[in-house]
């Protein structure tokens, strides 16, 4: 047999090539079109199963759907792969994209399959035609004669049914799971109960609102079951069972919480649930067979936000600063979206906002409440210098959870202190002393002989003049200066009157001498010589008047600051026994401005010392405190520690740092000491017998107070007992226990930081942090056997705990997650309990320190001591009929101070020397406070630096600029409400908060 020339080898390679290439077309777009129908096919079926067609109905769609498809890809993919099979058909096609073949490619095929037979033609035309198209399919791109565009149009379907996918997802999701439920075959639960899709249609939901928010009932017909309403609505619900069932009910939440519903007829179905929180539900059957079957798609519980009222203040606009006490007029608008039920202004110190006054606010109703007033300071007992805030609030009708707070924003308020001017009318004064001097010195110097005696006196008349007018200004600003006594205002004009009464004089003899005077006329020089003496001794008891004065105002303004100095360093005591007990920044950092505080001060007192001590003379230098510089070394001394009880601070040493404030009162009390005693031999009294009087209360009642601090002492001696036999049981009986709590607090930290390792949802990784820091704040307080600080760092653990289990309660692939929470909740529970037996434990062993008979015998020197307050009361009482000044403030100082020795003698009686100790404290407090009233009791009028008290609150109202002026923001400042709510506590957090509130006593 011949074999075919080499032309038709290439003609065939041409042809192969060629056909693969159309069954990749073939395939591609075949494919194409497969997924197009395919996905088509699943989003009819899934559309049918979401319309609630039966499981059956649904799945039947698809298959019949399915079917078709697959059939019409079958057809468009067999034909073509069969037919290009031929090699006819490829050379056709190649024939038809190559225009230059003409026929002669499908001929030399056949010729081919004919070979050596070619009938009647001649072999070598065939070889010729055969090489003739072989040539011209080499120059040919066969691959371009073969696009695989065609088959992007199944691609394009594909792409268009993706696309139509993604909306169907994006837009309606639950109708897509319920149609995947409805193709999917029903699962089992873990409780092997059927989930199925929708058992239920012709649901009916109507909702009755809480009373507060005013609406009324709702009837949704035809409901998805998807329900919106704010919390405590009740929710009827009514429906028919798609097919007949045995009972009903309904499910809520993961915890699958169950409502039974009545059903009548096996198919109607009834019953009403209250929103409390935000949640999904579903239906639950029991079918005519017995089985229980379950919906498999959630309905939706959503809680709609009560938020809290919206209050915006227009009057104040904004910060003010007043010269005096006066009324604040307020203007504000409170809103808010179901009804107020409150309204109040609210003032406070500004550095201490946790002590406010509310001004409540009358005929507060409705949604929107514009409120105004005039604000009294007087109300909050401001004082000059205050710095005040201001606050507009308002509580909304809650009946559910309670009424909620909303809060404007704050402006401040400033009063003036009348100090600073004090200080400068004081410097007047003292600047007067020199304008005297020169009117005295000018007129010892003054010569009564040579030429023109006449206006040389009256140029010495007038610097008179210019010296007396200084005094007089100054005593007419002391009229309106509160801080000034009045008896030296009143001394002071005295001796100016006197001096201008003897200048009068004289110059009315100067004008009708002048003649005689410039002819030095003798028996005129005498009559004048004796009208300058005069005013000279004027000059001369004023000059030593307004020394006098100027010392005494001195001495007044550093007993004032001494005292502040006294109750600054007691509230600064308090502040440090508080940063003690729960060390925290923001009280350490109030501590160090106080300490800045006092040391300003301190300063200022120095310098106030060292003015006088410059400028007056020598004899007013002789008071005991000023000569041997006692005060400028208290303040030195007070100052040092300072210093040093700031450095204790910084280094943590609250314990030494104490110490050191009780040395400082020391230093204090010697300060004050001084300056009183400047002050008695300044101003000594006329009437040895009330003074010696005084001088006899004083004593006892220094006596008393020795006694109690002796008492005082015993007391927390016994309490420090106590308490190291609570620390001792904690370290050697306790120890095991101790240490199993240590061991269960590592394996909470260890639980906790594998749940960190988890996938959670974002709103839970802010709980993770703050449980992640109470852990180790928890391990630390064990480590430093500080058991009441342990225990509540364990709970307020399981608050973040319950909060974290909340957040991840739907989350379909997170059990992980909730069993770690879980095994973390029972473990912070075991230790709870373990922390809460071991301080029972440790407060039994430290009642058993203190004995009976020690209890008695401090009960009885306390006793005593409360007899002997009542017996100081008596003589205050008798001394009180000559001395009305005993009356008042002494008496309710004795009074207070022996309630206060009674009760501390009866907690000892109990013995309890720890809760002993306040009620010792205030006794001491009421003592010192006595002593002050009787010091005060028999001296001149002092200055009242009461503000508020001695002069009448100011009614003028304030210049603010008005409501015309206020611009009110666009919008109102909204808020969400976070719907989930906290659980209700466990029996160890009450217990927590029991042991807390007892310990810390």
């Amino acid at each position: 047999m011949t074999p075919p020339p080499p032309a038709f080898e290439r003609i065939e390679r041409a042809l192969r090539s060629t056909r693969r290439r159309l069954r990749l077309r073939t395939g591609l777009s075949a494919l194409g079109w497969l997924i197009a129908l395919g996905g088509a096919a699943l989003a009819i079926a899934v559309l049918v199963g979401a319309a609630g067609a039966s499981t059956g109905w649904a799945r039947g769609a698809l298959a019949a759907l399915a079917l078709v498809g697959l059939g019409a890809v079958s057809l468009r993919l067999l034909w073509p792969l069969r037919h290009s099979g031929r090699d006819t058909a490829v050379a056709a096609h190649l024939e038809e994209q190559l225009g230059t073949l003409h026929d002669g490619l499908l001929a030399s095929v056949q010729f081919r399959a004919a070979w050596p037979d070619v009938s009647a033609g001649s072999p070598a035309l065939v070889e010729g035609l055969a090489h003739q198209m072989a040539a011209r399919l080499d120059d040919a791109d066969l691959r371009a004669l073969t696009p695989l565009r065609p088959a992007r149009r199944g691609w394009f379907a594909a792409g268009g049914v993706a696309v139509a996918w993604a909306v169907l997802l994006l837009a309606a999701p639950r109708w897509v799971d319920a149609g995947l439920a409805a193709l999917s075959p029903p699962p089992k639960n873990a409780l092997g109960e059927r989930e199925t899709g929708p058992l239920v249609g012709d649901l009916i939901v109507t909702l009755h609102f809480p009373e507060h928010v005013k609406r009324k009932p709702r009837t949704i017909p035809n409901s998805t079951g998807d329900i919106e309403a704010p919390k405590g609505t009740r929710v009827e619900i009514s429906a028919t069972t798609l097919a007949p069932a045995r009972a009903a009910a309904l499910r809520f939440g993961e915890g699958q919480a169950e409502l039974p519903l009545a059903l009548s007829e096996g198919r109607d179905l009834k019953g009403e649930f209250v929103v409390d929180a935000p949640g999904s539900w579903r239906f639950a059957l029991v079918d005519a067979e017995g089985e229980t079957l379950v919906e498999g798609i959630d309905r939706r519980l959503r809680v709609e936000p009560d938020r809290p009222p919206t209050v915006t203040l227009q009057l104040p606009a904004e910060d003010v600063t007043l010269e005096d006490l006066r009324a604040v007029p307020v203007a504000y608008e409170a809103r808010d979206d179901f009804g107020l039920s409150k309204s109040a202004i609210v003032i406070s110190l500004a550095e201490h906002p946790e002590h406010p006054e509310e001004i409540v606010q009358p005929g507060v109703e409705g949604a929107r409440y514009d409120g105004a007033d005039e604000v009294d300071l007087t109300v909050i007992q401001a004082q000059p210098g205050d710095r005040l805030a201001l606050t507009a609030v308002a509580w909304d009708n809650n009946s559910v959870d309670g009424p909620q707070k909303g809060a404007s924003v704050t402006r401040y308020i400033t009063v003036n202190s009348p100090h600073q001017k004090h200080y400068a009318l004081a410097e007047k004064l003292q600047a007067s002393i020199e304008k005297l001097l020169t009117a005295l010195a000018d007129r010892l110097e003054l010569e009564w002989s040579g030429e023109r005696l006449a206006a040389r006196l009256s140029e010495v008349a007038g610097t008179t003049r210019v010296a007396a007018e200084a005094l007089s200004e100054v005593v007419e600003a002391m009229a309106e200066d509160p801080l000034t006594p009045e008896e030296v205002r009143l001394a002071l004009a005295g001796r100016l009157g006197a001096l201008e009464k003897a200048m009068e004089t004289e110059q009315g003899f100067a004008d009708d001498a002048a003649p005689s005077l410039d002819a030095l006329d003798a028996p005129t020089l005498r009559v004048g010589q004796r009208h300058n003496d005069e005013v000279i001794e004027e000059l001369e008891q004023a000059i030593v008047l307004v020394e006098a004065m100027v010392a005494r105002l001195a001495l007044e303004d550093m007993a004032a600051l001494a005292e502040e100095l006294r109750a600054s360093k007691e509230r600064l005591r308090d502040l440090i026994e508080a940063y003690r007990k729960n060390p925290n920044d923001a009280l350490k950092a109030r501590i160090m401005r106080d300490i800045q505080r006092l040391r300003d001060r301190m300063r200022e007192m120095q310098a106030r010392m060292a003015k006088i001590r410059q400028k007056l003379p020598e004899e007013f230098l002789n008071l005991d405190g000023l000569k041997k510089d006692d005060v400028a070394k208290g303040l030195d001394k007070s100052k040092d520690q300072l210093a040093e009880l700031e450095k204790m601070l910084e280094e943590g040493k609250v314990d030494e740092a104490l110490s050191a404030l009780d040395e400082m009162s020391k230093a204090l009390d010697e300060l004050s000491a001084s300056l009183d005693q400047d002050m008695q031999d300044l101003h000594a009294e006329t009437n040895p017998e009330m003074q010696k009087a005084i001088s006899e209360l004083m004593d006892q009642t220094r006596d008393l107070m020795k006694r109690q601090e002796d008492a005082a002492r015993a007391t927390e001696e016994a309490a420090a007992k106590q308490a190291e036999a609570q620390r001792k049981a904690l370290e050697e009986q306790l120890g095991q226990k101790l240490a199993e709590a240590k061991d269960k607090a590592r394996k909470l930290r260890e639980s906790v930081e594998e749940l960190a390792t988890e996938r959670m949802p974002s709103i839970a990784e802010e709980e993770m942090g703050h449980l992640g820091q109470r852990t180790q704040e928890l391990e630390g307080a064990l480590d430093r056997n500080q058991i009441v600080e342990a225990l509540e760092m364990a709970d307020r653990s399981m608050d973040h705990l319950d909060a974290m289990e909340r957040f991840n309660r739907y989350d379909p692939q997170g059990e992980r997650y909730r069993d770690l929470v879980q095994k973390s909740r029972k473990l912070d529970q075991a230790l709870m309990k373990d922390l809460a037996e071991l301080l029972d434990s440790a407060r039994q062993q430290s009642a058993q320190a203190l004995s009976p008979g020690e209890a008695e015998k401090l009960r009885q020197q306390q006793q005593g001591l409360a007899e002997a307050a009542k017996r100081l009361q008596q003589r205050i009482q008798q001394r009180g009929e000559q001395m009305p000044g005993l009356q008042d403030e002494p008496m309710r100082r004795i009074r207070q101070a022996e309630d206060a020795m009674r009760r501390s003698a009866d907690q000892l009686g109990q013995r309890q020397p720890g809760q002993a100790r306040p009620g010792q404290q205030e006794a001491m407090s009421e003592l010192q406070a006595l002593m002050e009233g009787l010091k005060q009791a028999n001296r001149p009028q002092r200055a009242d630096r009461q503000q508020g008290k001695s002069r009448q609150t100011s009614r003028e109202k304030v210049r603010i600029p008005g409501a015309e002026e206020y611009e009110a923001p666009a919008e109102f400042r909204k808020e969400l409400l976070d719907a989930m709510k906290q659980r209700p506590t466990d029996a160890y957090r009450e217990q927590v908060k029991r042991y807390y509130e007892s310990l810390i006593r």
